[in-house]
């Protein structure tokens, strides 16, 4: 039994199994015409051609999708939510799920969106406060300071950045 573990393997296996009856019906076609051998060679080698283009055609269509659905999601990932995969198809499951994943591209934007603005807010109020605040991220480094912080050291935090505690 052949083992379907891939998308790419599962095509290919089952659009040969389907386009088998067409290789046995040129068969019985060449032996009600009573043909000689050569022309049952020919036209099963040209079926044969066919079918491997045809398989070749529909494998890339379908794995078109997933490779434009894997950049969208690698665009998401780098947090560029502006990229949106165009799904190959324009109805059905395939285009549901683009349409699924361009409705998450949009949300993420619009949470980035809120928290930036909240944190541009907060940075505004640490700014005005008169204590030295230091903000550091998770690597433990200096990433934003207010002016207060240049009493203290006697040097803006800026010349601290990436500095670890």
């Amino acid at each position: 039994m052949v083992k379907l573990d891939s998308l790419e393997r599962f095509l290919t296996v089952k659009l040969m199994f389907f386009s088998l009856p067409i290789f046995i019906l040129v068969g019985l076609l060449w032996w009600q015409l009573q043909l000689n051998w050569q022309w049952l060679i020919v036209s099963e080698f040209l079926l044969c051609l066919l079918v491997v283009w045809f398989i070749a055609v529909i494998k890339l269509k379908v794995m078109r999708s997933y490779t434009r659905a894997s950049l969208h999601l690698d665009a998401i990932v780098q947090e560029d939510y502006h990229q949106f995969a165009k799904a190959p198809f324009n109805k059905g499951k395939v285009k549901q799920f683009h349409q699924q994943l361009s409705a998450l591209s949009e949300h993420l934007q619009d949470k980035k969106s809120h928290y930036d603005q909240h944190m541009f807010l907060l940075y505004q109020l640490i700014e005005q406060l008169d204590s030295p605040v230091l903000i550091f991220d998770s690597k433990q480094q200096i990433t934003f300071g207010n002016k207060a912080v240049y009493h203290l050291f006697k040097t803006p935090w800026q010349l601290l950045r990436h500095k670890t505690a």
